[in-house]
């Protein structure tokens, strides 16, 4: 299995509705568009200097990245070298949020604890240029998937 297949496996299982809208869904929340890191600063410039660099992190949470590739960077991070290290280390933590129906994909990333985090990466991705006519949902489903998560499907991948 390759790590994109796991990001669509990822995708599948926790923001579709049912397996029906499996592929569908998959296509729908890989193409979202990064248009929000609320632990960047709202000035354009700004943002593309701090995410400029060419680590794994800046290249998958640059100004309108899709989310496809921006979940399997995460999985990448989670994955341990021959080494056993995680690009990481344990006082990171991360999770996804899926949103449905109204296609929204929330990726936040925390040095720190619960009690005392700072922000590294809190990104929106959001529709671009698909279709969302009649979807105004009166009750919205969030799946939340953490660390822990990602973690075990970057070790699974690894061996």
């Amino acid at each position: 299995m390759s790590v994109q297949d796991a990001a669509n496996l990822l995708i599948g299982v926790n923001a579709s509705p049912g397996p029906k809208y499996s592929v569908s869904t998959v296509n729908d929340f890989r193409r979202l568009l990064l248009t929000r890191d609320l632990a960047l600063p709202e000035n354009i410039e700004d943002w593309d200097e701090i995410r400029g660099g060419d680590d794994w992190l800046s290249q998958a949470f640059r100004r309108g990245a899709q989310c496809g590739p921006a979940i399997e960077a995460m999985i990448r991070s989670y994955m341990p070298d021959e080494f056993g290290n995680v690009a990481h280390d344990s006082s990171v933590s991360a999770s996804i949020s899926f949103v449905r129906p109204s296609l929204l994909c929330k990726i936040a990333i925390y040095y720190g604890t619960l009690e005392d985090p700072e922000p590294i990466v809190v990104a929106d991705f959001e529709p671009h240029l698909i279709d969302t006519e009649g979807i105004q949902p009166d009750r919205l489903d969030e799946t939340i998937i953490t660390g822990r998560t990602l973690a075990s499907v970057g070790k699974a991948l690894s061996s």
